[in-house]
């Protein structure tokens, strides 16, 4: 599922459909991911599209009360922008644009439908985030008080709340635990002051690498220019048979791995990064969590 650092990089790719005027909008029959639709978005116009965590929050400009498209991309939605129409496989939802008297097409496409579009005049839906986490008011003091508030949770479903922790998932809150040397089942009530530093570093290191390197790589996720994913092998890659980036772009053996070297100590390995020892895996509410026995106390 995309996290901070995917969704955040799509955002930045919607860039030119900014200013850009809706002519009319089209969804299919069958689709599912529309769930709400408050009012028409013909007419509209595209002011800016923003993320509060996993969500892109589309900006429309209104006559009266505002107006937002919300997006959440569930496991495969994507957005694409083009300059033709063109038909897509498991397209879902799209917007005729017109931008300084150029058409463009804004399409959402989703093969396994877990992605929702909500048209909507308030942000309601979203208050049930907390700070999102490349804000100044996601800081230590709010880490510390979500663990105040649930003693007996462990820690790594804890960093999957997204009232506490927008945009975190799976790969990211693993990778938080090993950078902070926790076990990821390990009770909040037993984490000491140490421990708590050591988990807010990690939570910037880790947030702070994935900006930097535009996301996790990951299998058959199409980028917003529309680049399908290929079949085979990726040679050489660690992690997938085919080795794509958050833009989809097909093959890159060599941008997959250094991430991964860069960031990812023990998610889907079989050796700790650090040390060598062999990666464990445990459920958590239905979540599989990576560690390392050795390095993670």
């Amino acid at each position: 599922m995309p996290e901070l650092t995917e969704v955040e990089r799509v955002r930045k790719t919607l860039s030119p459909a900014m200013r850009s005027k809706i002519i009319c909008m089209n969804k299919s029959e069958a689709t599912s991911v529309l769930r709400t639709s408050e009012f028409s978005l013909a007419g509209k116009v595209i002011n800016s599209v923003r993320r509060h965590g996993k969500y892109l929050i589309f900006d429309l400009s209104t006559k009266g009360s505002p107006a937002y498209m919300l997006s959440h991309l569930g496991m495969t939605g994507t957005w694409s922008l083009d300059d033709s129409k063109e038909w897509r496989p498991y397209l879902h939802f799209q917007l005729e644009l017109v931008k300084e008297g150029k058409k463009l097409w804004l399409s959402y496409t989703d093969r396994r439908r877990f992605g929702n579009i909500f048209l909507v005049r308030s942000k309601a839906r979203l208050n049930t985030l907390g700070p999102d986490m490349l804000s100044k008011s996601f800081n230590k003091e709010w880490v510390d008080f979500g663990i105040s508030q649930y003693p007996k949770k462990e820690l790594k479903p804890f960093l999957m709340m997204q009232y506490y922790f927008p945009g975190l998932g799976n790969y990211m809150a693993s990778e938080v635990c090993a950078r902070a040397c926790i076990l990821p089942t390990r009770k909040l009530k037993m984490l000491s002051k140490k421990d708590t530093d050591a988990l807010w570093e990690a939570i910037k290191e880790v947030v702070r690498i994935g900006m930097e390197e535009k996301g996790l790589p990951y299998k058959r996720y199409k980028h917003l220019a529309g680049a399908r994913s290929l079949g085979g092998n990726c040679n050489g890659c660690k992690w997938f048979s085919t080795c794509q980036d958050s833009f989809g772009v097909e093959g890159n053996t060599k941008a997959c791995n250094e991430f991964e070297d860069k960031l990812l100590l023990v998610y889907k390995h079989e050796r700790c990064e650090r040390c060598g020892s062999k990666v464990k895996n445990v459920e958590q509410d239905k979540r599989m969590s990576w560690f390392c026995k050795k390095c993670q106390k």
